[in-house]
């Protein structure tokens, strides 16, 4: 397959134009992760050959942040050393959870959880649950509020999914 204008992104994929026999020239993205064998293949192929035209990295922009943002929000933390997912899913539960407590329709020994790491989660008191939501709620908070920093910086650095740009693991306050 024919290819020109390679520019190597920071996740490692490779944007290109692919000379379509029909169409012409068809930017494209090459991705090893690509769900299409096709588009694995050119990445191979264009990464395994040496490449006429000048690779520049790509610049960074603000969709991007905003993506890296929205990757790091939707994997989760740690939080008191356990893997925890931050998306608006388990925000909309721990919420839930507290409400249930308030409410008196837990039952007195706690809920338990499998979570989506595979570990057991116990809760045991509206106060653990609020200490858990408080601490989900902070990470988020911190990952919006380093995105918008990242953000209006200029150039945005090349090195912005780098975790030293981002907030770190949460703990939750104790009782």
């Amino acid at each position: 397959m024919e290819t020109k204008n390679h520019v190597k992104n920071p996740d490692g994929s490779i944007d290109c134009e692919v000379k379509h026999p029909t169409y012409g020239w068809v930017p494209f993205t090459a991705s090893p992760e690509d769900v299409e064998g096709f588009g694995r293949d050119l990445f191979t192929q264009i990464n395994n050959s040496d490449l006429p035209e000048k690779q520049v990295l790509h610049q960074a922009s603000i969709h991007d942040v905003r993506n890296e943002a929205e990757r790091r929000i939707a994997v989760g933390t740690r939080i008191n050393g356990r893997p925890f997912v931050c998306d608006v899913r388990t925000v909309t539960r721990l919420r839930g959870l507290i409400d249930l407590f308030e409410s008196d329709a837990v039952p007195v020994d706690g809920v338990t959880y499998k979570t989506s790491h595979g570990d057991t989660l116990s809760i045991n008191s509206l106060a653990e649950a609020q200490r858990i939501y408080g601490a989900v709620v902070m990470y988020v908070s911190g990952v919006i509020e380093a995105s918008a920093k990242l953000q209006t910086m200029e150039p945005i650095p090349q090195d912005y999914t780098d975790d030293k740009w981002w907030v770190d693991n949460i703990q939750a306050p104790q009782a």
